[in-house]
């Protein structure tokens, strides 16, 4: 009887054990930092202004990061929705806001390699976003007719006639003058949009800073293939 007693209790510990498992083993979110797809991948490009668009995952917590909460909104995580919410080893489902006052949709995340340091103690370090983004969105080559045009990952430019030097320049705070997607070449601000063909570029006007008002695309693009 005492010997029954044992086998049962071990029996029950066998059990725990396999069930605590198998509840460790569930999927969950990789730590790291994740971007919206639109925001960083050519191939899937969204144009229009978003909010929120990156997250650091901890231990414990989601925090999320945008245009105005640079600094990162924190909350804890739910592993039973994140079980659900995995679509593959780098890429994850997790809300973001479009636009002020929205309650958020259901979006698109691929984790970040190399991306440490464009997320600090203060929250987005612009610097190093900006680094990132030119190297990871922008550096390549294109060609504009029997041309090929370099974009270096350093912020040079090789045989774009007179332009020598870009860099994106994200949207942050609430003023802002220029569309969500804004680029220095030669210092003067542009607008850039990807098709799945091309690089598009178009060129502003000179912003009249005596009014308050938004500043204005001219019709000058330069159009660059993929």
């Amino acid at each position: 009887m005492k010997l029954l007693k044992i086998k049962s209790l071990v029996l029950v510990i066998i059990l725990f054990s396999i069930n605590s498992c198998k509840k460790e083993n569930k999927p969950k979110f990789q730590e790291g930092i994740y971007c919206l797809q639109g925001y960083i991948d050519k191939n899937n490009f969204e144009s229009d202004y978003i909010e929120t668009f990156l997250i650091k995952i901890t231990k414990d917590d989601i925090i999320r990061y945008g245009t105005v909460n640079t600094w990162g909104f924190s909350s804890k995580r739910n592993f039973e929705n994140e079980e659900i919410s995995i679509l593959n080893d780098s890429t994850i489902i997790d809300s973001t806001i479009i636009d002020f006052g929205d309650t958020g949709i259901k979006s698109k995340f691929i984790k970040l390699k190399d991306a440490d340091k464009i997320i600090d103690e203060k929250g987005i370090n612009r610097k190093e976003f900006v680094k990132y983004l030119n190297k990871n969105l922008i550096a390549g080559s294109y060609k504009l007719n029997d041309k090929v045009i370099q974009f270096r990952e350093n912020g040079t430019i090789e045989n774009l006639d007179s332009l020598k030097t870009f860099s994106i320049a994200p949207r942050f705070g609430t003023l802002w003058w220029y569309d969500y997607r804004t680029i220095e070449i030669n210092n003067q601000m542009w607008k850039f949009d990807f098709t799945k063909e091309h690089l598009i570029l178009t060129k502003y006007l000179p912003r009249d800073k005596a009014k308050e008002t938004q500043a204005v695309l001219s019709g000058f693009k330069i159009i660059l293939d993929r």
